[in-house]
This record gives C-alpha cells, sequence and structure tokens, in this order.
C-alpha cells in the first residue's frame, strides 16, 4: 500500500511505454497522487511550463493525450532576475490519479533538458493528497476571460462558476493576485494568481485533484497547500 511519502524505487522495466486509458472523471479525490522527484540542476527560466511539459513529453508521449487528466506543478526555487535558481527544496511535482503511477515511475532518474538546462531526477517520492484550509496557484487561466481591457472583470465569474462546480457551494473566500502572463510557444496567455481559503477537508482534497482553468499541464491552477 502506498502511503505518505513512500518512496519508490524504479528500474528500466518498460513501465510507461503503453498509452494509458484515462478515466478520471470516474475517479473520487482521494484516488489523487502527488509523484515528487527532487531536482538536480542550476536555473530554469521563470516562466518554464511550457518547456517543462515538452521536455516531458519526450519521457511520456502519452501526456499529450486527449482528456490526459495529469496536472504538473511549477518548480519552485528561488528568483534571481529572469531566472529560478533551484535549491535543495526544489521538486518536480506531478498530481495524477493513482491509476497512472505505474507509467509515471518512469521519470525516475531520468535527465531532462527543459529550455536551455538539465535537469536530473531522484527516485520517485509518492504522497497522498494533504487537506489544507488554504490553497494557492501561480496562475489560473481561464478561456472565458477573453483579451479585452475588462478582462479581469469577465475572469472573476468564470472563475465562481468554476469553484462552485467543484465544491457544490459558494462559501470559499478566493484572492486575485496581480496579472500575469505566460509564453506557450509562439503566443502569450494571461492569467491570474489565485489563492483559495476557507476550505474544509472534503473541499480543500476535491479542489486539489480537480484544479481550475485550462493549460494544467503547463502549470496553470494546479492548486498547493499555501
Amino acid at each position: 500500500m502506498i502511503g505518505k511519502s513512500d518512496t519508490i524505487q524504479t528500474s528500466s522495466n518498460g513501465w510507461g511505454s503503453d498509452t494509458p486509458r484515462f478515466s478520471a472523471s470516474q475517479l473520487s479525490p482521494s484516488q489523487w497522487l502527488d509523484v515528487r522527484w527532487r531536482l538536480h540542476g542550476r536555473a530554469l527560466p521563470i516562466d518554464h511550463g511550457f518547456a517543462l511539459f515538452g521536455a516531458l513529453m519526450r519521457v511520456l508521449p502519452w501526456l499529450h493525450g486527449n482528456h490526459c487528466p495529469v496536472q504538473i506543478a511549477p518548480i519552485r526555487g528561488r528568483r534571481d532576475g529572469r531566472s529560478l535558481l533551484l535549491t535543495g527544496q526544489s521538486d518536480l511535482v506531478i498530481r495524477a490519479p493513482a491509476e497512472l503511477l505505474p507509467q509515471l515511475l518512469v521519470l525516475s532518474r531520468q535527465r531532462l533538458e527543459v529550455a536551455s538546462s538539465v535537469l536530473h531526477l531522484d527516485d520517485a517520492r509518492v504522497e497522498s493528497l494533504r487537506p489544507a484550509y488554504r490553497l494557492h496557484s501561480r496562475i489560473v487561466v481561464i478561456k472565458a476571460a477573453g483579451s479585452a481591457r475588462d478582462e479581469v472583470e469577465s475572469f472573476w465569474p468564470a472563475l465562481a462558476r468554476q469553484l462552485v462546480t467543484v465544491l457544490g457551494h459558494d462559501g470559499a473566500h478566493v484572492d486575485l493576485g496581480e496579472r500575469r502572463v505566460m509564453r506557450c510557444h509562439r503566443y502569450t496567455v494571461a492569467g491570474w494568481p489565485v489563492t483559495v481559503s476557507g476550505l474544509g477537508e472534503h473541499d480543500s482534497i476535491r479542489l486539489q485533484s480537480a484544479g481550475l482553468g485550462a493549460k494544467r499541464h503547463m502549470g496553470c491552477g494546479v492548486l498547493l497547500p499555501a
């Protein structure tokens, strides 16, 4: 049985060679996991979501499949100008249904080229989602926001609708940060940092497993305990 912070030793046994079938919509929030790999390297661009996703797809091409439920969190580190310096606490974190764990374990001991940086991954650590009163996402992108001058006014109701859909009520408290822009190959998308607080244990786990908005495979809308 996999419990909190278990370390999984892996080898090149062929896991992940087959494309998994996605049935995450049928899973309860308790069947989601955070899979973590400690990273070794020097630095990354601050805006690394698109490049990280591309590097991961070279190892796990099925990540680009239709309806893939995987969430890839932004890597944390120490900001230095336009770069993010990796620290002893910098992890790659992928949130996914437990049924995808065997395919994800292939990433252990891999070498990733992200933009102009090289990252080396340790063995995986597998954790159950932890309830938290407050959750934060570095950037949430919702298509309904549009690109007009009053886009934040459009973003608010779209965000509220998603929260009600996931939680079944409108009792959570939401704070928005300053508008951010993320580069995706030849275009950019705008979004906002979002903090959701006042969450009970059930609501917190449900929101973490669902995520918010689009491009969760590029670091957007991944909610982590704050």
